[in-house]
């Protein structure tokens, strides 16, 4: 296998972490001198960061946090700086590219277009946003993937073979959103009879009011079921000062003990716990209320159960949640109405039918990464 140097670039913090994937597959199958270089267009990069890589570019967080649904949001994002933001992108991606010999990107076809518009070397494509199964490909970002892929794996073989008929070198080599799924039992110590209701209230701004009414809800399902304990898996891209901000006039407060976050309930004895251990939260959670999107995927690959309902932002619409739910199926539960009574209703139902299992089990290797690098590097 010959030495490259790297530009990786990804669209969304979900593709982050695919990227992240992608990196460590990388690197353990070449020297350490090789050089890899990030470059996030929506946000700071945590993901990066947590693998000690240090982002070419941090973001400014714009309104639509990287979500572009309509054209207010568009020109939302443009008087915050959205077109300076994407020129010194594109300067970056230029000067990078003279250092590198191969670049991958992860996203939307926007991303790629970043990635080739003042780049010479070959881009490698994977086009997380979309699939045959939910939102296929049109004419346009066909001929675009065509004329600047040059390989193009896709999140599963329905898509694959759609553009393979379209002349384009697709291949489906697994789902690297999958990989490094591993998890440590004992983290929550909670019996295995106890019934958990792990809440992803998603990684962007909307997350804040979806989470103050998430926390509603709990309330009126504590009084149905008491005994159901709760964890919230918080993203990185949230802040706990503006999470305390958020619940100023709610009927919880934020504590931190011995290092440990908790949201507490002002009058009632209920709590619920924060963490930032993701697969962990996964494990222990016997339902998932989630409000996410690469989150929401994982989680039910993981074999759980996700229930959504609309949100207050763009990345938790009602049609966002109707496309994820033809990639997913009844693995997905949509819940129409967002009324605490209603969901809490549904939701201490839930917890009286057996629990969802997977033919499979979570496959905890980095197989799909590796395949691809190998593909990319050959």
């Amino acid at each position: 296998m010959h030495k490259s140097n790297i530009l990786i670039i990804s669209n969304g913090y979900g593709e982050d972490q695919i990227a992240c994937n992608l990196i460590k597959a990388f690197q353990s199958l070449n020297e350490a001198s090789t050089q890899i270089y990030p470059l996030p267009l929506v946000g700071a990069g945590l993901e990066y960061q947590k693998i000690k890589l240090t982002p070419l570019i941090k973001n400014p967080i714009l309104p639509s946090g990287g979500f572009i649904r309509n054209l207010k949001i568009l020109f939302t994002d443009l008087y915050h700086g959205l077109l300076q933001n994407t020129w010194l992108q594109l300067k970056t991606i230029h000067k990078y590219s003279q250092k590198t010999n191969l670049t991958i990107a992860v996203g939307d076809v926007f991303c790629l277009v970043m990635a080739k518009l003042f780049n010479p070397n070959p881009v490698y494509f994977l086009p997380t946003a979309k699939s045959d199964l939910f939102a296929k490909h049109s004419f346009i970002e066909k001929f675009l993937i065509k004329k600047l892929a040059a390989k193009t794996f896709t999140r599963d073989q329905i898509t694959a073979n759609a553009l393979n008929k379209a002349h384009i070198k697709a291949f489906y080599l697994g789902n690297p959103m999958m990989d490094n799924m591993q998890f440590n039992k004992d983290t929550f110590n909670y019996l295995k009879t106890d019934q958990i209701l792990g809440l992803l209230p998603g990684s962007r701004a909307e997350a804040y009011p979806n989470l103050l009414h998430i926390l509603k809800t709990i309330e009126t399902l504590h009084t149905k079921n008491p005994q159901i304990k709760y964890i919230l898996c918080k993203s990185p891209h949230l802040s706990y000062t503006t999470l305390t901000q958020h619940l100023q006039n709610s009927t919880w407060q934020l504590k931190k003990t011995n290092n440990q976050y908790t949201l507490n309930h002002k009058s009632q004895n209920l709590k619920i716990i924060i963490t930032d251990q993701f697969y962990d939260f996964l494990y222990a959670s016997k339902i998932i209320l989630g409000l996410a999107g690469t989150a929401n995927e994982q989680a039910i690959h993981f074999g759980k159960k996700v229930y959504c309902f609309e949100g207050f932002g763009p990345q938790s619409t009602a049609q966002r949640f109707q496309e994820q739910k033809k990639l997913l199926g009844q693995n997905l539960v949509f819940l129409p109405s967002r009324q605490p009574a209603s969901m809490a209703q549904k939701l201490q139902i839930a917890f009286q039918q057996p629990a969802f299992k997977l033919s499979g089990k979570p496959d905890s290797t980095h197989s799909a990464s590796h395949k691809i690098i190998r593909a990319i590097l050959k």
